[in-house]
């Protein structure tokens, strides 16, 4: 079973490091638990004085910001909200993360050094740049760290590995870095408020420099490492759209309510989707948010008030996050501040207004947790903020049901609970269930119905839980960095686990658990097995490939697939494999024999794959685009639509049943036969679903447990005891 909370969340990860890192100059002062109305506050985390730049490791669940007239970066544990406190140089402007090394990299103005965190012991180093800077960027692919120096007209470019420094020249006043880490181009935007400005383009192989010009004024800097598409905000109301191949430029003019940019007291901002490609400005003397289509350039605007000073995307649910810092007027009466939640599909919003002279200054987004974080200016703390629902999440009571698998054989299932760090095994019989301790961050479950045995990666202390299941005893494995799938092969007894923090797959021999490591290109996402044919294959978003492996010598193959490849699953019938690839909106088909590929068309994100082998039918899940079904024999496709937010997809190969959860509305039962659905009610949130082919029974996980349904008669079943699971009825 392929799931799209793994998907959503996996690919995301090197997309998102660009997009979370926080180089906003703006003086601010806090972090602030979110508060909705007639919503529950979960609490406020303190932060120093004047917090502003807030980034998010997705890998660890750590928060990290940089609070400017404390001098120290205040990091708050995801899971718990509990916060530190670490000491770096005078006045942290902006800071950043390798979520790879596990790094954190702080720019400081006013001692002009980089400050280095340990993100394993809070440990720090300091940098002597001599020099004050206002951005900086990592480049998680070659470890080089990049900080803007706006008082020297250049770029420290730092050596992850050595501290080594060198010195790049750029324009006047660099103010604001991107990354694009698939071509390992640093773009530098140069502000020149009283002359041109333009966007320094670094080579980051050799440090070579080229210029492209732009208008006075050039206030942020975002790149599509998809489309190979850079694009910068200047005058206002211009932006710049730059081809990544050739350095040639494009300038859209928005004709509606920005306003001309005059001095750097009026902030703009950038975020972009990479799989919707869809670009998001701000500006803090602006009027709404302006949204840009990277297909066409073409300009629309959201009429959301005025004066957003800081705008960024969760591209695994298209949510888009605008800030608005709250002023007084001529007449010296107070707006607000407030945040609006752009849905990325309909450009719909809602508006969360904050406490009177809260000023909220920075936000980002944890799109592993689904968390947004929002840091305020005047009461020195931080609001957190359930991304999923709009709300503010009520405290974890034994945390949320994420990932599920069945094992046939013995009739247990096994539910992965994120925010506790257990995984609860249930007799699917009797509903007894134990609760047993995991790692860090339980991310998969993967079973292993010969042998028994359970398999859980946990993403933040870098092993796999290997769970007897007759006696529920557990073993912890270590792996790779940052462990996220995890698939097993039963006729080896070999299990595969995707390493997210590093490029590797870790091998596990199941009679033993001694293990192995595979080294690979780039960073894994996802990985499945074709125990037939004792392939394996793992997909990897940055390059837009598939490594392959053989089972017998780990020896590895590339293929590549469209891009931003994310879910795989595999019939092994047939010998086909099927990569969703959410940025190009199709599936790439894989020979298995030949390594020869096909390509699919989709809907719009695709995200989710299940195979049903005996019909040589496959399903597709794209979020809110329906569910397309390819025949695997002529790669035909039937289209399902509909607009619901779509989750994973489960397939029962002897009903020629299909279940796909709707993260808003339960669950839909696809007839294989007919392609005709039918609702049923789930617990809240429903993320992934589980079938036992055997005794005909479907296993929701979603936010309040466990929904079980008789298969026969779609009827709910009594829910395991301890899961949580309210008795809902049908739709």
């Amino acid at each position: 079973m392929a799931k799209r909370g793994e998907s959503l969340r996996a690919w995301k990860f090197a997309l998102c490091v660009a997009l979370l890192v926080a180089s906003a100059k703006p003086a601010c002062a806090q972090i602030v638990v979110l508060k909705i109305p007639d919503a529950n506050v979960v609490g406020v985390v303190k932060a120093g004085k004047s917090p502003s730049a807030v980034v998010v490791n997705p890998v660890t669940n750590k928060i990290y910001v940089a609070n400017r007239d404390s001098s120290d970066v205040t990091v708050i544990d995801g899971e718990t909200n509990a916060a530190t406190t670490v000491k770096v140089g005078w006045d942290p402007r902006a800071i950043a993360v390798n979520s790879v090394t596990n790094k954190i990299y702080v720019a400081c103005g006013g001692d002009k050094n980089a400050w280095i965190i340990d993100g394993a012991t809070d440990a720090t180093r300091k940098v002597a740049m001599g020099k004050s800077g206002s951005a900086v960027a990592v480049n998680p692919t070659t470890n080089k760290i990049y900080v803007a120096n706006d008082d020297n007209k250049s770029v420290t470019v730092i050596d992850g590995a050595t501290n080594a420094m060198a010195t790049v020249a750029t324009g006047m006043d660099p103010f604001a870095l991107a990354v694009n880490s698939v071509t390992n181009k640093i773009y530098v935007g140069n502000w020149n408020e009283a002359k041109i400005g333009s966007v320094t383009v670094v080579d980051g192989a050799t440090n070579v420099t080229s210029t492209v010009a732009a208008g006075a004024g050039l206030g942020a800097v975002a790149v599509n490492p998809v489309t190979n598409k850079i694009y910068a905000v200047y005058g206002g109301n211009k932006i710049m759209v730059i081809d990544g191949v050739t350095n040639s430029m494009t300038t859209v003019t928005a004709q509606m309510y920005f306003f001309p940019v005059d001095s750097r007291a009026a902030v703009s901002s950038i975020a972009v989707n990479p799989v919707t490609n869809k670009i998001y400005v701000t500006n803090s003397d602006g009027e709404g948010v302006l949204v840009l289509d990277g297909a066409t350039n073409k300009a629309s605007q959201i009429m959301a008030g005025t004066g957003f000073n800081a705008v960024v995307v969760n591209s695994v649910t298209s949510k888009i996050y605008a800030i608005h810092f709250g002023y007084y007027d001529d007449d010296d009466n107070y707006d607000s501040g407030r945040l609006t939640v752009i849905d990325g599909a309909s450009n719909g919003t809602t508006t969360t207004t904050f406490a009177p002279k809260v000023q909220p200054v920075g936000v980002a987004v944890n799109p592993v947790t689904n968390r947004v974080y929002v840091t305020n200016h005047k009461t020195n703390d931080v609001t957190v903020m359930d991304g999923l629902s709009g709300d503010i999440p009520a405290p974890a009571a034994g945390g949320k049901a994420n990932y599920i698998a069945v094992n046939t054989v013995t009739n247990h299932f096994y539910v992965a609970i994120s925010g506790s760090d257990r995984v609860t095994a249930v007799d699917g019989a009797t509903n007894k269930f134990t609760s047993i301790a995991t790692g860090g961050g339980p991310r998969d479950v993967a079973v292993n119905s010969v042998t028994n045995r359970v398999y859980i990666p946990n993403v933040t202390d870098n092993t796999v839980t290997v769970v007897d299941g007759a006696t529920n005893s557990a073993t912890a494995v270590k792996t790779g960095r940052a462990p996220y799938s995890v698939a097993v092969n039963p006729v080896t007894n070999k299990i595969y686990v995707a390493n997210f923090g590093e490029p590797s797959v870790t091998v596990i021999d199941g009679a033993s658990n001694t293990t192995s490591s595979v080294a690979i290109a780039y960073a894994p996402n996802f990985v499945a097995v074709n125990p037939v044919t004792n392939r394996i294959y793992a997909s990897i978003s940055r390059n837009n490939s598939v490594t392959v492996i053989d089972g017998l010598t780990n020896k590895i193959t590339k293929v590549g697939t469209g891009e931003i490849p994310v879910a795989i699953a595999v019939n092994s019938v047939t010998n086909k494999i099927y990569v969703a690839n959410a940025g190009s909106d199709n599936v790439t088909v894989i020979d298995g024999a030949t390594n020869k590929t096909a390509k699919v068309k989709t809907g719009e994100r695709p995200f989710a794959v299940g195979v049903n082998p005996v019909t040589n039918r496959i399903y597709v899940v794209s979020i809110d685009d329906g569910v397309t079904v390819i025949d695997g024999a002529t790669n035909k496709t039937t289209r399902i639509a509909d607009d619901l937010n779509r989750a994973s997809v489960a397939v029962n190969p002897l009903t020629n049943k299909i279940y796909v959860p709707n993260q808003n509305s339960g669950l839909t039962v696809i007839d294989g036969a007919t392609n005709e659905m039918t609702s049923l009610a789930t617990g809240p949130s429903p993320w992934t679903v589980a079938v036992n082919s055997v005794t005909n029974t479907i296993y929701v996980a979603d936010q309040g447990g466990v929904t079980v349904i008789d298969g026969a008669t779609n009827q709910l079943i009594k829910a395991p005891a301890g899961t949580e699971t309210k008795s809902l009825p049908r739709q």
